[in-house]
């Protein structure tokens, strides 16, 4: 991965510590001048030749003014350039070379085939939909045909029932098929929270998905599905996650 902010940062940080270095090493050679300078002396005076203690007295005037001219390491820069606003800068560059299509080339063999499996799905998906409401077409007007027939041959007042729409496939139906309003949206937070634990083996930040997935449920048969209706007080079918919808006859 190939971030100009980054690397130059990095050059940034590797001057800045190759001249802490070089300070600290220069530095120490001069202290261990000046000490010896003052070992020198003290050998001198030790001796009580005037002619020795005066050149070790100049030596060390020597070596005590390079001392003081000599930098320490902390007269430096208190830090690398570019430390100061590193992480604003760096990410910056990564959000705009990643909107570049940039660091995809590792990940795009696998996006190729996600891409497929995505193309095939709704291709199905599509299939599938028609299928169902071609099924759903034929069960409307087979129940369409019982109430009429109920209307014709009999004098009884009409049933409660009789208003409400066909028993038709809902999307609800097929959800261990097929994925509904926020399904997906949970998949992908189940895999990444367990990859998160196997990754770090630390218990992972619970950051809740906006819809928990129910648990599957059959489907509901025909014969199931009066004392069903008979439990849901509204006018219309029901399907998680969305407003009520208006009946519809398909056309019968």
């Amino acid at each position: 991965m190939k971030i100009e902010v980054y690397e130059k940062l990095l050059a940034e940080v590797e001057a800045f510590e190759r001249q802490k270095v070089a300070l600290r090493s220069s530095r120490e050679v001069v202290v261990a001048e000046a000490a010896k300078a003052r070992n020198n002396l003290n050998t001198a005076a030790a001796s009580g030749r005037i002619k020795e203690v005066v050149e070790a007295q100049a030596r060390l005037a020597i070596a005590e003014e390079k001392l003081r001219k000599t930098p320490t390491v902390d007269s430096g820069p208190k830090a690398p350039k570019g430390a100061e606003t590193a992480y604003d800068d760096v990410r910056v560059a990564v959000s705009t070379l990643k909107g570049q299509g940039a660091f995809t080339e590792e990940l795009q063999p696998l996006l190729g085939e996600l891409g497929e499996l995505r193309s095939r799905y709704i291709s199905t998906l599509t299939a599938f939909f028609k299928k169902r409401d071609q099924v759903n077409t034929k069960l409307a007007i087979i129940q369409q045909d019982a109430k009429a027939i109920q209307k014709k041959y009999t004098d009884s007042v009409a049933s409660f029932n009789q208003d409400r729409p066909p028993c038709l496939f809902m999307n609800e139906d097929f959800r261990r098929w097929i994925w509904i309003d926020n399904d997906y949206r949970n998949e992908i937070f189940e895999i990444q929270d367990r990859l998160l634990k196997e990754s770090r083996h630390i218990p992972p930040v619970k950051v809740q998905p906006n819809t928990r997935v129910l648990p599957e449920r059959p489907l509901i048969t025909q014969g199931q599905h009066n004392t069903y209706e008979k439990s849901i007080t509204t006018f219309g079918p029901r399907i998680l996650g969305r407003a009520e919808t208006k009946r519809d006859t398909f056309g019968v």
